[in-house]
């Protein structure tokens, strides 16, 4: 039984991981990207536009941070209790009442730049790329706490700038 559950344990680490050898073929980009990593598992991105760069990022974004992205779209939408059940209610009453998403929500309808847009939706595509066809098992913290992966928007791009801003 102990054999078979470390055996369990061993697939489950490999399905986890992020692929980060050879190539991968994935729709939305214009030109070829490469995500090459050191030593240390640092990721350097080339792309022959911005928004092909853009969209490397959000796959590395989600190939490495998956789990903080995830946090972080609960935490800017005010669902942290989701996760964390009742202790986390105070605070996303907090941050619902601050209306973080709602500014989010307001600041990506009126974003006007066509190129900014571009970039932030390039990103986004490239995140949930990774969670709707590359992602062999949830990250453990997804997997303990039994919640899914969620898709990422624009706004929840927008929703942890304004968070980083209120904590800086």
């Amino acid at each position: 039984l102990l054999v078979l559950a470390a055996g369990v344990a061993a697939l489950y680490v490999v399905r986890a991981s992020p692929n980060h050898e050879g190539s991968v073929r994935m729709a939305g980009l214009k030109a070829e990207v490469s995500i090459e990593r050191d030593a240390h598992g640092i990721p350097t991105i080339r792309a022959a536009n911005i928004e092909d760069a853009a969209y490397g990022m959000g796959v590395a974004h989600a190939q490495d941070r998956l789990w903080q992205l995830q946090t972080h779209l609960r935490i800017g939408s005010g669902r942290m209790a989701e996760a964390f059940g009742a202790a986390a209610l105070d605070n996303d009453k907090f941050l619902r009442a601050l209306g973080v998403k709602r500014a989010a929500q307001v600041q990506w309808a009126n974003l006007k730049n066509i190129e900014s847009r571009r970039v932030v939706e390039a990103y986004t595509a490239g995140i949930n790329n990774i969670i709707e066809q590359h992602l062999k098992a949830r990250p453990p913290e997804l997997m303990v706490l039994g919640i899914p992966a969620e898709k990422w928007t624009p706004e929840d791009s927008l929703a942890w700038a304004i968070m980083m801003s209120w904590d800086l």
